[in-house]
């Protein structure tokens, strides 16, 4: 959640606009009768391209895609409650001229925070035993932070900075529905 709008993450760090598990760590509830046993909890990682695939094996229907999909297809592990290693997984945010990046690697995360110029802040966890972030070994594991700082540079090459960018403020004339729900239907 946003900080400064009251949210609230608990124990987890950082928060939204970051790459610290406040950031990017949200649960997710599923609820289908007949489908989906009761009580079971899946800590499978997901990510948002995984959704398509997902949904699209849940409902026995083939995506009509003529590139390959982003994500991945993870029915099976979420239904059954069991848990996959995933490849490499980044996240990037840029927010009031920094970037905030991590890539999970392993049982390793590096949360790498880069301000325009280059100057950059690695943080990094073994995310299993350290799920909120509270024990930066970025100084024991120097050899690690340059790895995974190295695949964030391959990652973010893959999306140049001269691209489309991101904005902190809304659109001009931009003005929110006085009630989300209603707006949405």
């Amino acid at each position: 959640g946003h900080l400064p709008a009251g949210s609230s993450n608990g124990s987890l760090r950082g928060a939204k606009a970051t790459a610290f598990a406040g950031g990017i760590r949200v649960p997710a509830l599923m609820r289908w009768p007949g489908r989906l046993g009761g009580n079971v909890l899946a800590r499978q990682v997901t990510t948002v391209m995984d959704v398509l695939p997902t949904l699209a094996a849940a409902a026995c229907i083939a995506p009509a895609n003529r590139l390959p999909l982003d994500g991945r297809n993870l029915w099976s592990e979420i239904a059954g409650g069991k848990s996959v290693p995933r490849e490499d997984l980044f996240f990037g945010v840029e927010s009031r001229g920094m970037f905030r990046l991590a890539v999970f690697h392993g049982e390793w995360k590096l949360v790498r925070e880069a301000s325009q110029t280059g100057e950059a802040s690695d943080y990094l966890f073994r995310i299993a035993e350290d799920s909120n972030e509270k024990n930066d070994l970025a100084a024991k594991h120097p050899g690690v932070v340059k790895d995974l700082a190295g695949r964030i540079v391959k990652w973010r090459a893959l999306h140049p900075p001269a691209g489309t960018r991101a904005t902190d403020a809304p659109p001009p004339g931009w003005r929110p529905p006085a009630q989300w729900a209603e707006a949405a239907l």
